[in-house]
């Protein structure tokens, strides 16, 4: 098995130590499975550690220098990393985690540019309508040119499925690239696709490993464990949690208003809901277990909303509550108050401190907009009417 890492997989999880990256892990050591992360995709990850880095330096800055003019008295001016020095650790850490993975890094500088040009000039997939897609290209010349083989399947894990495939949840590519596997004689089923790492670890990676079926396992399953208890763990840990969500909050509303702006969960309220989907316990992990929860949870989220957006008649669509309706001269600051998404959790419990080591949020369920008669939430992409006002939307 050839297992091809894109950019925003590891954007997710700068270091790869997350939990997922603990089970491919161990999936690689136990099997002859290889990992690549091309050479395309190293650069590019470097790039935009420096780029967020220095983003979010430049807002501290900013910000230390308001704080400066609410309290003149206070010494407010702090010591700020150096960008370089800490891009070039960052640098440093990135190749020796991907060493400790055996990862191979194969380069593009002998993919032919006319290639590449051909592709745009079609234009064909990863290229898109507006000529953008250079680097997806070159990631997938890579994968056709150095990586893919007849009698090793390939596994392409990327987020950016509209490239890629024509869904999140195709294994097979889009038929642009499908078409190019035939052409050099591969099966158009030698590369396949997963839209994230978690998805590509429960379907390709936990089924293979080595596990280790005891008492714990299932009394945590069952949720009669002594030693755990997620709701409480959750209600202890609601401004980390929250802090993850953050990473993904944005995905919830990839088929809504694109008026609503940077997302953000500025509470969670309650968590109505929470169900022990699957625990695993492999054999090399003396005392750690890994759990898998599902959860409904409401939060408020507040966003900028664009000013003649939502003077336009959005705040009859959504139900926005508005904090500042001038917040500059582009956008209204608003929260939508208890709104219900669905999450997934992985934990890594330990039971000989009785803690949870580690978590993450996997995935947040899309939102599919608002009863435009009484403004609940629609909890499906198929709804044909609400389930509150009974009304149809037809």
């Amino acid at each position: 098995m050839n297992i091809v890492l894109d950019t925003n997989i590891i954007y997710g999880d700068w270091y790869l130590s997350g939990i997922n990256f603990g089970l491919l892990e161990k999936y690689l050591k136990q099997s002859d499975a290889k990992l690549f992360v091309p050479e395309i995709i190293v650069s590019e990850t470097k790039n935009l550690f420096k780029k967020g880095l220095t983003k979010l330096i430049a807002e501290l800055v900013k910000n230390i220098a308001e704080l400066h003019r609410y309290l003149p008295e206070e010494d407010t001016l702090q010591e700020l990393p150096d960008i370089d020095e800490k891009c070039n650790e960052y640098n440093a850490k990135l190749d020796k985690r991907l060493a400790q993975l055996n990862a191979e890094r194969p380069g593009y500088s002998n993919i032919p540019h006319d290639s590449v040009v051909a592709r745009a000039l079609a234009p064909r997939k990863p290229f898109k309508e507006k000529d953008t897609g250079y680097r997806d290209t070159l990631l997938w010349e890579v994968i056709l040119r150095k990586i893919a083989t007849k009698d090793t399947s390939t596994f392409l894990i990327s987020n950016n499925h509209k490239d890629f495939a024509n869904k999140p949840t195709d294994r097979l590519l889009h038929s642009d690239l499908i078409e190019d596997l035939v052409s050099v004689g591969l099966p158009k089923d030698s590369v396949q696709f997963y839209y994230n790492l978690k998805s590509f670890v429960d379907g390709q990676v936990k089924s293979k490993l080595k596990v280790k079926v005891d008492d714990t396992v299932q009394s945590l399953k069952e949720n009669r464990y002594e030693g755990f208890s997620f709701t409480e763990w959750f209600n202890k840990n609601r401004e980390a949690i929250a802090e993850k969500l953050n990473e993904k909050i944005s995905i919830a509303f990839t088929h809504v208003y694109r008026e609503l702006e940077d997302p953000t969960v500025t509470c969670i309220e309650e968590l109505k809901e929470a169900n022990i989907e699957e625990v695993n316990h492999y054999e090399d992990d003396e005392q750690v277990y890994y759990i898998g929860v599902s959860a409904t949870l409401t939060m408020t989220v507040d966003f900028f909303v664009d000013k003649a957006a939502y003077y336009s008649g959005l705040d009859a669509l959504v139900p926005l509550d508005v904090w500042d309706s001038d917040w500059n001269e582009w956008v209204v600051w608003a929260v939508i108050p208890e709104l219900e998404l669905s999450v997934s959790f992985s934990l890594l419990f330990d039971t000989s401190e009785k803690t949870v080591d580690d978590f993450e949020v996997n995935e947040v369920d899309e939102i599919w907009g608002w009863c435009r008669f009484c403004q609940a939430q629609i909890m499906s992409d198929a709804a044909e009417g609400c389930w509150s006002c009974g009304k149809s939307f037809g």
